[in-house]
């Protein structure tokens, strides 16, 4: 949850109600953050040309942002960083900037996430990001159709098959296993279009789950592994569940 947190008593309303952390911007100052859980905590930095500015964008404060990252690092678990020359442009990310507030991020004992925004227009670029151990937010690439939800989601994964299919564990919310199945890139285009549990069976091809029975699946969310060549579904599971024999 982030947007106008400006005190520590407003930051832990929010995480005693159920957020898992926290987006703190302006107010980010050690004697604020030191109060808080350090893992539950993002300190949002927007940036032009290297430099923060606030005030949406208008004030500059002639900080850095490498320099902020390291002063704010001890207490903060991950830092979203804006690229604002870029902010919209769909021009590309500027990787050599990415890559050099990466290694700072994970320099020491303490390390911190890193989330980028600004200018990630392809799945080359997403690739690269994770890659790098970034995590990338996508926005005019997606409203313009530039980039798909689903060719963004499939960046990192390859998969290891000699059909191209990823093998796919389905959960629930409560990460109880369903089932294994197997997607493809249509596959994941049509669940993220419906919202709905769709895999590729070997021998139907395109797949609904429940589309028949009434045993179908929303989908909540869309996972990769670590090692970058499965999907994980999260789901909820409609009618008499997974497996079915009428």
């Amino acid at each position: 949850v982030g947007g106008g947190i400006r005190s520590v008593e407003r930051a832990r309303q929010y995480l005693d109600w159920g957020a898992q952390r926290v987006i703190i911007g302006t107010a980010a100052k050690p004697e604020l953050l030191k109060q808080l859980p350090r893992d539950r905590v993002i300190v949002a930095l927007d940036a032009r040309h290297g430099e923060v500015v606030v005030d949406g964008w208008q004030t500059k404060t002639g900080r850095g942002v490498a320099e902020l990252i390291e002063e704010l690092k001890p207490y903060a678990g991950g830092f979203l960083v804006t690229f604002v020359e870029r902010e919209g442009l769909m021009q590309g990310i500027d990787l050599s900037a990415v890559r050099r507030l990466a290694k700072l991020c994970n320099e020491g004992e303490l390390t911190s996430r890193l989330c980028v925004a600004g200018g990630i227009t392809t799945v080359e670029e997403v690739r690269a990001l994770d890659q790098l151990g970034v995590e990338g937010q996508v926005g005019m690439a997606l409203y313009s159709g530039r980039l798909t939800l689903a060719d963004a989601l499939l960046a990192p994964v390859t998969s290891e098959r000699a059909d191209g299919l990823m093998p796919t564990v389905v959960v629930d919310q409560q990460e109880r296993c369903l089932g294994l199945v197997y997607s493809s890139p249509e596959s994941v285009a049509a669940s993220v279009e419906s919202l709905r549990g769709v895999y590729w069976s070997r021998k139907r091809g395109l797949w609904q789950k429940g589309l028949t029975s009434g045993n179908y699946q929303e989908l909540l969310a869309i996972r990769t592994d670590c090692d970058r060549d499965a999907l994980q579904f999260v789901v909820r599971q409609q009618g008499v569940g997974f497996c079915h024999l009428e």
